[in-house]
C-alpha cells in the first residue's frame, strides 16, 4: 500500500492529508486548512502534539530549502575519493513550538531521544539518493512529505532534537558510513545521526529500519558537526566547483578562499559578497549583481562575466586575466595591481576605477568608458583601446607601448613620463593633455588633435604629427 500524499506547494488552499503508512491517523498528519498549514504527530505514549504556520510562510521555507548551497565535500577512503555534499545551514530548529513537551513527557534524555526517533520512524516514504547530487530538505518538509531519505530523515531528527532547550549542551554529527559494513567502510552509501549527550552516545538510524539505536560496535566513517541555519551565509574555503548557484541571493555571503572552478553564477546575487582569495577560474557570472563585493586577491581567469555589475568593488590583486568583461559595470572599482592580460573589456565602464600597476598587456579595451580612471604605471602594452574614452584618467608612468589608440579620447589626460613608444595614435583627441617627458619615439600621431597638449621633455624622435593640429601645444627641447 502506497502512502497518500496530496501536498502541493503551491496548491489551492483546500484541506489535504499526508498520513504515513501503518500509523494511526492522527500519528503524523499535515493539513491545510484556510491560510494555515497544520501538523500533529504523537508519540509512543499517546500524546499529541500540534502546532500551525501561515501556508505562505511555509511555501517560502521550501522555496528557500531549493535555493540552499549545498557544499561539496570529500570523503577519503584509502586511495581513492568519495564526493557528496554536507547538509549545513538545513536544520532550522522548526519544532520549538511543541518539543518542549516531547521532553517534559519523556522519563530521561535516551527516553527522549526515542520518543523522537519513534516519530520519525512513522514517515515512510522512503527515496533513496544518497549521492554527489542528493536534494536535502528542511526537516518541515520533510514532515510534510511524510517522509524522505536517509538524510532528509537525518535531518529532521536533528532538528527535532536541537528544538529543545535542554540539548543546548549536546554535540550533533552527522555520519556519513557503509550501511554494509559499519566498522569497515568500503564505500559510503548512508548517513546517521551520533548524539552526544554528555553520558552517552546515540548512533540514530533514521530511516526506522531496523531499529533506532543499531551499531553496538560503533560506526567508523566519516564525522561532521551538524551547523544549524544561520543568517550569515559562510562558506570558507567551501569546494562548490562546477555547481549551479545561478540566480541565487548570496549577498554578503562569505566565501573566502572557496572554490568556485567553473561554477554557474549567472544572474546570482553577490553584493557585498567577501570573495577574498576565491577560485572563480573559468566561472560564469555574467549578468551576475556584485556591487561591492570583495573579490581582492581572487582568480577569475577566463571567466564569463559580461554585463555584470562590479561597482564600487575590491578586486585588488585578483587575475583577470582572458576574462570576458565585455559591457561590465566596474566604475569606481579597485583593481589595482590586478592582473587582466588579454581580457576583453568592450564597452566596459570603468570610470573613477582605480587599476594603479595593474597589468592590462594585450586587453581588448576597445570603446572602453576610462574617464577618470587611475592607471599610473598600469601596464598597457600592446592594449586595444580603440574608440576607448580616457578623458581626464591618469597614466602617470604608464607602459603603452604598440598600444592601439586609435580615435581614443585623452583629452585632459594625465600621460607624464609614460611610455608610448610605437604606439598608433591616429586620430586621437589629445587635447590639453600632459605628455610631459613622454617617451614618443616612433608612436604614429598623423591626424592627432593636439591643442593645448604639453609635450615639454617629450621624446618626438621618428614620431609621425603628419597632420596633427597642434595649436597652442607646448613641445620643448
Amino acid at each position: 500500500m502506497s502512502p497518500v500524499v496530496a501536498y502541493s506547494v503551491l496548491g489551492a488552499l483546500a484541506a489535504l492529508t499526508v498520513t504515513g503508512v501503518g500509523q494511526e491517523a492522527d500519528a503524523a498528519t499535515t493539513t491545510i486548512e484556510g491560510t494555515d498549514v497544520n501538523w500533529k504527530f504523537s508519540d509512543s505514549k499517546g500524546n499529541s502534539y500540534s502546532w500551525s504556520m501561515p501556508v505562505v510562510t511555509y511555501e517560502n521555507t521550501v522555496v528557500k530549502s531549493r535555493d540552499l548551497v549545498r557544499d561539496k565535500i570529500n570523503l577519503q577512503l584509502d586511495d581513492s575519493t568519495i564526493r557528496t555534499i554536507n547538509f549545513d545551514g538545513f536544520v532550522r530548529m522548526d519544532f520549538t513550538k511543541v518539543i518542549g513537551g516531547v521532553y517534559d513527557n519523556s522519563y530521561d534524555n535516551s527516553d527522549f531521544i526515542w520518543e523522537v526517533w519513534h516519530i520519525v520512524s512513522q514517515l515512510t516514504v522512503y527515496d533513496e539518493d544518497l549521492h554527489e547530487y542528493s536534494e536535502g530538505r528542511y526537516a518541515l518538509e520533510t514532515l510534510t512529505r511524510g517522509g524522505g531519505d536517509c538524510e532528509d530523515l537525518v535531518i529532521l531528527v536533528a532538528d527535532m532534537l536541537m528544538s529543545s532547550p535542554h540539548t543546548r549542551g549536546w554535540t550533533f554529527e552527522y555520519v556519513y558510513m557503509d550501511a554494509d559494513n559499519p566498522t569497515d567502510p568500503q564505500t559510503m552509501n548512508h548517513v546517521i545521526l551520533a548524539v552526544n549527550d554528555g553520558e552517552y552516545i546515540h548512533y540514530i538510524e533514521a530511516t526506522g529500519s531496523p531499529s533506532w539505536n543499531y551499531f553496538p560496535d560503533g560506526v567508523t566513517g566519516w564525522w561532521f558537526e551538524v551547523v544549524p541555519h544561520t543568517d550569515i551565509l559562510n562558506f570558507t574555503g567551501a569546494d562548490l566547483a562546477g555547481m549551479d548557484l545561478s540566480r541565487k541571493d548570496l549577498a554578503g555571503a562569505i566565501l573566502v578562499g572557496a572554490d568556485l572552478k567553473d561554477a554557474d553564477l549567472t544572474g546570482a546575487n553577490l553584493g557585498g559578497a567577501d570573495l577574498t582569495g576565491a577560485d572563480l577560474t573559468g566561472a560564469s557570472l555574467g549578468e551576475a549583481y556584485m556591487r561591492g563585493a570583495d573579490l581582492s586577491w581572487a582568480s577569475l581567469a577566463g571567466a564569463y562575466v559580461r554585463e555584470t555589475d562590479l561597482g564600487d568593488s575590491i578586486m585588488f590583486g585578483a587575475d583577470l586575466s582572458y576574462a570576458d568583461l565585455t559591457r561590465s559595470y566596474l566604475r569606481g572599482a579597485d583593481l589595482g595591481g590586478s592582473i587582466l592580460v588579454g581580457a576583453y573589456l568592450n564597452g566596459a565602464d570603468l570610470g573613477d576605477s582605480i587599476m594603479f600597476g595593474a597589468d592590462l598587456s594585450s586587453a581588448d579595451l576597445a570603446r572602453t568608458y576610462l574617464r577618470g580612471a587611475d592607471l599610473s604605471h598600469a601596464d598597457l602594452t600592446g592594449a586595444y583601446l580603440r574608440g576607448a574614452d580616457l578623458s581626464e584618467s591618469f597614466l602617470t608612468g604608464a607602459d603603452l607601448r604598440e598600444a592601439i589608440l586609435v580615435g581614443t579620447r585623452l583629452s585632459d589626460a594625465i600621460l607624464l613620463e609614460a611610455d608610448l613608444r610605437g604606439a598608433r595614435m591616429y586620430g586621437a583627441d589629445l587635447d590639453g593633455a600632459l605628455l610631459a617627458y613622454a617617451d614618443l619615439r616612433g608612436a604614429d600621431l598623423r591626424g592627432a588633435f593636439l591643442v593645448r597638449a604639453d609635450l615639454s621633455g617629450a621624446n618626438l624622435s621618428g614620431a609621425d604629427l603628419h597632420k596633427a593640429i597642434t595649436d597652442h601645444t607646448t613641445i620643448m627641447p
